[in-house]
């Protein structure tokens, strides 16, 4: 039987329909969703696949987790063969099978028309609480991945429509917020089930055959659009390197990336320091993930990202056992963010040497901390992600300077840090400031974004908080700056205030405990800047001085702004 035709406006309608339906899944999770690190952080995202569980449409959503996604599926799909029913549902979140991190718990529903598998929908929510030792998944003190969290290769929670009652009760056993997680759980279900009753609607409307050639078309159409792209890029091998901190307080480890361009195909080699036995590896997936996601900072606006586009791209992850290619019993639980984002540097450190009329400079890497312990407002326990105690500012972009206090390059900014007030609403803290921090930002012609003062107190006695994350050393790097300018750059600083008033340095990658009266006091970096500062727009430089985010000491040193003619 021949493949239907689908003419461009019924593929548009289709396109369109879909896209909907994947924010009408994003909904879902905001107002369903227990955790605020799914309802006010909206730290998921979502995807509906074909059967073969390539990525036809991806929401506007978290980078980190979509490239990744299409990869867990396929070992899903793997995993089970045959083995699949109408109203199964699938959980996974195990970094040896496409996972980036435990606490990232992605769910699956294969779409069964007519007794014939026809789709999958899918997404990944970044949960409050993945058991192990350390409250809210990532623990800096571990060696192992065992010490991370509870470990799921793809497992049914739902069969033939039935729960397993025993799967998700063993499950629940494990974290220290069942309740929470249990109606996150059901708000990726509600999603899930927006996803699955928009493409029966569209089976019906357009029948089975049309609806499979328009997966197809969309694919292809997203293939076409990125060999193009590609094809503008001159042939050849270009390279790149990104250091990333070593929490053993080594010298930096290195990440170098290598980018083949080959008519209108890319072949992306990436090797990296060998693995280390601390929470800074990457399994496969979550590389593959960064190394798409710098690739889209490149590729034109009009091209949609789906699976079409990653077929234009080879990867080379070099041998196991390294910081980017991590084997088992490699901890992991930064991944996501470290080495995410440094891959992403290294991809884009390529590409400015490629097409440098589209550099992206390095964002803020996420250096934060997790809150946990028992609200006695509720006599429920927590444990929340602080997304305001890790964000910074973002690189500039060709001809655009770079957002301000963002979250890192990870979620390309779609991580919200919420109002303050919501946040003290659902957790027992005080936020006393959250605000722009003066001179941080990456010099150049385009200037990065600037980075965030903090100062928050929890309010219950012996809040456990997991200080975490990269960037108290390494700042965001700059692209073209002129050598001498990227000397004087701001990197992460935290500090604690005791009752007692004295303020005290963190020990990087610890645990304690705080009380009442004590505060985290922290400040971030910006992020890079592109070309040389001392040609930057006067105006513009102006109003950062007049708006005091840039002090008149650092302009005229270091943009060579000093009032007169410049006033």
């Amino acid at each position: 039987m021949s493949t239907p035709e689908i003419d461009p406006i019924t593929l548009a309608v289709l396109e369109g329909s879909m896209q909907s339906a994947i924010r009408e899944m994003r909904h879902v999770l905001v107002r369903s969703g227990r955790s605020p690190i799914i309802a006010i952080s909206t730290d998921f995202s979502n995807s509906i696949l074909d059967a073969a569980g390539e990525q036809v449409v991806q929401g506007d959503d978290q980078p980190v987790h979509l490239g990744s996604m299409q990869v867990a599926l396929k070992q899903t799909i793997e995993f089970f063969g045959d083995d699949l029913a109408q109203g199964d549902v699938i959980y996974v979140n195990d970094p040896t099978y496409g996972g980036g991190h435990q606490a990232d718990m992605t769910m699956f529903k294969p779409v069964f028309i007519d007794g014939e598998l026809f789709a999958w929908v899918g997404n990944r929510a970044h949960v409050s609480d993945s058991g192990g030792p350390v409250a809210g998944g990532y623990n800096p003190l571990a060696r192992e991945i065992y010490a991370e969290g509870i470990r799921m290769s793809p497992i049914k929670i739902y069969e033939k429509g039935t729960i397993r009652r025993d799967v998700v009760t063993l499950l629940l056993l494990n974290l220290r917020t069942p309740d929470a997680h249990r109606g996150d759980m059901g708000a990726q279900m509600g999603a899930l089930g927006v996803a699955e009753r928009r493409i029966r609607e569209l089976h019906r409307s357009l029948g089975a055959e049309r609806l499979r050639a328009g997966f197809s078309a969309l694919l292809d159409r997203g293939e076409k659009l990125a060999r193009q792209a590609i094809s503008e890029i001159a042939d050849g091998t270009y390279r790149g390197h990104s250091a990333m901190e070593d929490p053993r307080v080594g010298p930096p480890l290195d990440i170098h990336c290598a980018i083949t361009v080959d008519g209108d195909q890319i072949r992306v080699d990436l090797r990296g320091s060998p693995q280390i036995n601390r929470y800074f590896n990457s399994y496969f997936g979550n590389s593959i993930s960064a190394i798409y996601a710098g690739m889209l900072t490149v590729f034109p606006t009009n091209i949609p990202h789906n699976g079409g586009v990653y077929r234009c791209i080879d990867i080379d992850l070099g041998e196991k056992g390294t910081i980017v290619n991590a084997v088992e019993p490699s901890p992991s639980s930064m991944a996501t963010s470290t080495p995410f984002d440094n891959i992403m540097e290294a991809v884009e450190a390529c590409l400015a040497g490629a097409v440098p009329e589209r550099a992206v400079a390095g964002w803020s890497h996420f250096c934060g901390s997790t809150f946990a312990g028992l609200d006695t407002r509720t006599g429920e326990r927590f444990s929340h992600l602080s997304t305001m105690s890790g964000i910074g500012g973002a690189g500039a972009m060709w001809e655009t300077d770079g957002w301000s206090c963002c979250s890192p390059q990870c979620t390309f900014g779609g991580m919200r840090t919420g109002n303050v007030e919501e946040i003290e609403f659902r957790i027992p803290m005080r936020i006393n400031r959250f605000e722009l921090a003066p001179d941080t930002e990456g010099p150049g012609q385009w200037r990065g974004g600037f980075g965030m003062a903090l100062e928050m107190e929890p309010l219950e006695p012996g809040t456990v908080v997991s200080f975490i994350g990269e960037g108290l050393e390494i700042p965001p790097p700059g692209r073209f700056v002129p050598d001498g300018y990227e000397d004087d750059r701001a990197v992460f600083s935290r500090s604690i205030r005791g009752q007692d008033g004295v303020v005290r340095p963190i020990v990087p990658h610890s645990v304690v405990d705080l009380d009442p009266g004590t505060a985290l006091v922290s400040t971030s970096p910006g992020g890079g800047g592109i070309g040389d500062p001392r040609k930057r727009d006067r105006a513009a430089l102006a109003r950062d001085v007049d708006n005091q985010l840039i002090s008149p000491d650092r302009a005229a040193r270091v943009y060579g702004y000093g009032g007169g003619e410049d006033g």
